[in-house]
C-alpha cells in the first residue's frame, strides 16, 4: 500500500504541476483513502488478536469461581485492547470505500471468533445460571419480584397464595392447564408466569413447578429463541440435580432439543424419558415427531391419530391437528390440509401463531397464495407478530415476481398495496428463496429475482445462502433448481460451514446425499471449527451419510481439529466418546486406528470409564 502512495505522490502538485485539479483531487482522496485503511485494518488485527485471547480465557471457565478470575483478566485485557486502539483512530465511521480495501479472510476469521466467544459466553451463562438457582440467587429476585407485585394486586395475589396453602397440586394444575390453552400472547404468558411464581415463592425446590417454568422458557422462545432456549437448558440441568430421574424433565429437554433441531440430542432424550416410564401427551406427540423426523412418515402419522382418541384437552386435539395439517400439505393433499387446519382452529380458536405459521406453510409448501394471504390477513387481525411480516413480505414478492415473469417489459416497481421488491425490508429475499419446497413458487421467485440482478450467492446476516436455506429445510428440489441455475454448493456461512456440513448438522440427509451427489467437496474443512462432513455424521450418529462418504473414499482415520485446539481428534475417538457400537465397527471395518489415545487413555480405558462396556468387545 505505501508503494501504492508513493506511485500517487508523483503526480501531486509539487512533483507533477501539469495535472489537472480533478486529477490532483482524486489522487489526494485516494491517498487519504489508503491510509485510512491501513489504519483501519490494523485496528482490525489487534482487535482480533484480543478476541482470541479473550475466546482462550473463556474456554477456561468451568465453573463460577473460575468465572471470577476470567472476568476480571477480560476486563483487564479489553481496556488494553481499548489504549492500543487509540493509536488506530481513523476519525469515527470509516467509509465504505475504506471498508472494501480490507482483506476479506481478516473480516471473515473477525466474525467466526465472535460466534465462538458468543456461544463460549452462553456455555457459561448457563453454569452461572445453574449456580442461581443452587445458591437461591434466582430465589431471592423471584421473591423480591412478588413482594413488590403484592403491593400493586394485594387481593388477587393473596387470593392466589391462598389457593396455593388450601390445595397445591390443583392449583400447578390450573397453571399447566393455562400453558396449555396459551394462545400467544407475550402478556398473557406472563400472567402465567407471575402465579407459577408466587407457587415457588413458597415451594422453591417443587420439581413439578419449575418443570412448569421450562414450559413457560419454551413458550417464550417464539419471541427470543437463543436466549430462553438456553435458560431452558439451565433449568434442566438445575432440576437433574435435584431429581435426576424425573421422567417429564427429559420431555420437556426433548422439546427444547427439537426448537434447536438437535434431533439426535433429541432422540436420546425422549428415550430418556421413555425409560423413565413418561406417560405424558407431550412424551407421545414428541415421539410420533421424531419418527416421522427419521422418514417414518405412516408411522409417525399413525401414532398421532391413535393420540387423538386419548382423552385430551381440545387445545392438545388442535396441536395434533395443526401438525397433520402441515403433514398433508407435503403431501400435497391440499383438502385433506384444510379440513385439519379447520378442526385445530375449531377446538382452539384465536391463536395468531397457528394462522400465521399456516400462511407461511400455504405459500412455502404449496405455493397457494390467496389462501396463505387470507391465513395471514386473519393472523394479524388477532396479533401480529415478527415472523408475521416477513410471511406478508414473501406473499406481496411472489405475486410481483408472478406478474413480472409474464412479461418482460414490466417495468412497476410496486404492486396494488405498495410492496416495493427494491426496498430495505426486501433484503435476502434471495436466501429466502430456498425456503420454498414448491418448485413452481421458488422459480417464479428466483427468476424474477435473477432478472434483477440479484446474486444467486446472496448471503444474509449469518452468512448463509439459498443453498444453506434449503439443506438446512431439506428442500431437496430446491437445491437442484439452485444448482441449475448456477449457485454455489461451497459458500461458507458465518459458522464456516458450506450446506452439505449444514444440512448433516441439521439431521438432513437427503439433502446431505443430493449434495454430495451435485459435486459439494465431501473432505471440506470448516477452518475454525474443523469440523469434517464425515466428522459431523460421526457425531450425529448418520450411518447411512458416513456409509456413504467412505465408499467415496474419505478416510476412516480423518481428524478433526480447531484453530485452537493443540491437536486434533480422530473420528474413530468421536464414535467411541458417543458410545456408538454400530459406529465404531463400521470406522474399524473402514481401517480406522484402533491404537489412538483419548486424553492418554487407550480406547477400551475411556470406553470403560465412560461406561460404555458395549464396547468392549469391538475395540
Amino acid at each position: 500500500m505505501r508503494n501504492m502512495i508513493l506511485s500517487f505522490a508523483v503526480c501531486v502538485g509539487v512533483l507533477s504541476p501539469g495535472c489537472s485539479d480533478s486529477t490532483n483531487s482524486d489522487i489526494k482522496e485516494e491517498i487519504v483513502t489508503t491510509a485510512q485503511a491501513e489504519l483501519y485494518e490494523a485496528s482490525l488485527r489487534n482487535t482480533l488478536k484480543m478476541f482470541h485471547q479473550k475466546l482462550s480465557l473463556l474456554q477456561q471457565v468451568d465453573s463460577v469461581d473460575a468465572l471470577v478470575g476470567v472476568d476480571k483478566q477480560i476486563k483487564a485485557l479489553e481496556a488494553q485492547h481499548q489504549e492500543k486502539q487509540k493509536r488506530y483512530a481513523t476519525g469515527g465511521r470509516v467509509s465504505y470505500q475504506v471498508e472494501q480495501r480490507i482483506d476479506n479472510e481478516l473480516k471473515d476469521e473477525l466474525t467466526a471468533v465472535v460466534r465462538l466467544i458468543s456461544t463460549e459466553q452462553q456455555r457459561i451463562s448457563h453454569i452461572d445460571g445453574v449456580e442461581g438457582y443452587r445458591n437461591g440467587q434466582v430465589k431471592s429476585h423471584r421473591n423480591k419480584r412478588v413482594e413488590k407485585l403484592y403491593r400493586v394486586f394485594p387481593e388477587e395475589l393473596i387470593a392466589d397464595r391462598n389457593a396455593i396453602l388450601e390445595d397445591p397440586t390443583n392449583y400447578l394444575q390450573s397453571i399447566e392447564e393455562s400453558f396449555e390453552d396459551w394462545r400467544g400472547s407475550k402478556a398473557e404468558l406472563e400472567r402465567i408466569k407471575l402465579k407459577l411464581d408466587q407457587y415457588l415463592t413458597l415451594k422453591d425446590s417443587d420439581v413439578g413447578a419449575l418443570n412448569l417454568l421450562m414450559s413457560y422458557y419454551l413458550n417464550l422462545s417464539v419471541f427470543d429463541r437463543s436466549k430462553n432456549l438456553v435458560n431452558t437448558l439451565t433449568l434442566f440441568s438445575y432440576i437433574k440435580s435435584l431429581d435426576e430421574n424425573n421422567s417429564d424433565l427429559y420431555v420437556y429437554k426433548t422439546a427444547a432439543d427439537m426448537r434447536w433441531r438437535d434431533y439426535g440430542e433429541a432422540e436420546k432424550s425422549w428415550l430418556k424419558a421413555k425409560e423413565l416410564n413418561a406417560d405424558t401427551f407431550w412424551f407421545h406427540y414428541y415421539g410420533a415427531l421424531l419418527t416421522m423426523h427419521r422418514g417414518n412418515h405412516d408411522e409417525g402419522i399413525e401414532k398421532l391419530n391413535m393420540l387423538l382418541e386419548a382423552n385430551l384437552r381440545e387445545s392438545q386435539k388442535a396441536v395434533i391437528y395443526t401438525k397433520l395439517a402441515y403433514h398433508a400439505l407435503h403431501q400435497g393433499s391440499d383438502k385433506a390440509s384444510a379440513l385439519y387446519h379447520k378442526k385445530a382452529v375449531e377446538l382452539h380458536p384465536n391463536f395468531h401463531w397457528r394462522h400465521g405459521n399456516y400462511a407461511g406453510a400455504l405459500l412455502r409448501l404449496r405455493g397457494k397464495i390467496e389462501a396463505a394471504e387470507r391465513e395471514a390477513n386473519i393472523a394479524r387481525a388477532l396479533g401480529s407478530y415478527g415472523k408475521l411480516e416477513q410471511i406478508f413480505e414473501e406473499i406481496q414478492f411472489v405475486k410481483w415476481s408472478s406478474r413480472k415473469n409474464r412479461s418482460d417489459n414490466y417495468t412497476d416497481k410496486s404492486d396494488s398495496v405498495g410492496f416495493d421488491p427494491t426496498r430495505q425490508q426486501s433484503e435476502w429475499m434471495m436466501v429466502r428463496v430456498g425456503g420454498f419446497r414448491h418448485i413452481e413458487t421458488a422459480k417464479t421467485v428466483l427468476f424474477a429475482l435473477k432478472g434483477q440482478q440479484v446474486d444467486l450467492d446472496e448471503q444474509d446476516s449469518s452468512g448463509d445462502t439459498a443453498m444453506h436455506r434449503a439443506a438446512l429445510l431439506g428442500n431437496v428440489e430446491t437445491l437442484v433448481l439452485l444448482h441449475q441455475q448456477g449457485a454455489s454448493i461451497e459458500v461458507m456461512n458465518q459458522s464456516e460451514e458450506t450446506p452439505l456440513l449444514y444440512a448433516i448438522r441439521f439431521d438432513q440427509s437427503k439433502a446431505a446425499l443430493k449434495l454430495i451427489d451435485l459435486g459439494a467437496n465431501i473432505n471440506v474443512i470448516s477452518p475454525l471449527a474443523g469440523t469434517t462432513p464425515i466428522g459431523v455424521a460421526v457425531h450425529k450418529g448418520n450411518i447411512e451419510l458416513v456409509n456413504k462418504l467412505l465408499e467415496l473414499g474419505v478416510s476412516a482415520n480423518t481428524e478433526q481439529k480447531s484453530k485452537m485446539a493443540e491437536e486434533g481428534e480422530s473420528i474413530l475417538i468421536s464414535a467411541v466418546l458417543k458410545g456408538n457400537k454400530q459406529m465404531v465397527k463400521l470406522l474399524l471395518s473402514a481401517g480406522a486406528d484402533r491404537s489412538a489415545k483419548v486424553m492418554g487413555r487407550t480406547l477400551k480405558e475411556a470406553a470403560t470409564e465412560l461406561g460404555h462396556g458395549q464396547l468392549l468387545d469391538v475395540l
